[in-house]
């Protein structure tokens, strides 16, 4: 009788930490409750969504926006230079038409084809630098369209 009643006890105080046991969530710890506040566990704050799109819509705008400009500006610089070295050639093209009288080199005619080809190859360039800057320009045009559309754009109410 004594032992009954000491493993009627013994089920009764160890009954429940096997419910326990068999019953806990892993997946969903419990929060501890702690004396200082340092020690608490950091919930993650809501971020107002809203507000952060707007601010990288407006903010990834502004910086295609300023790339796009200094593709711009580089561009420029290419085709302004292609365009004095067209120029230069030119120039040089001249001189040597101008010279033929004064000059009994033979190769003479074939520096004047050779230049005429450099000419032509240049001129290439050059038309091709000025599609470019075209381009360029239509996209930054684009851009400017599509910062204005960032900055009108109001997410929520």
């Amino acid at each position: 009788m004594k032992t009954r009643f000491i493993l009627l006890l013994l089920l009764i105080f160890a009954f429940p930490f096997f419910a326990i046991a068999q019953n806990s969530d892993m997946s969903k710890p419990e929060l501890q409750h702690t004396m200082y506040p340092w020690m608490e566990p950091k919930l993650p704050k809501k971020i107002d969504s809203n507000k952060n799109l707007y601010k990288g819509k407006v903010q990834r705008a502004k910086n295609r926006l300023a790339r796009e400009e200094q593709k711009l500006i580089k561009l420029g610089q290419k085709e302004w230079e292609i365009e004095l070295d067209l120029r230069a050639q030119l120039e040089n093209l001249r001189q040597l038409e101008n010279s033929t009288e004064k000059s009994d080199d033979p190769d003479h005619q074939k520096k004047i084809e050779k230049t005429k080809i450099q000419i032509a190859k240049s001129q290439e360039k050059l038309n091709k630098a000025k599609t470019e800057v075209a381009l360029s320009t239509k996209i930054l045009n684009d851009c400017e369209i599509a910062l204005k559309d960032a900055r009108l754009v109001k997410y929520g109410s």
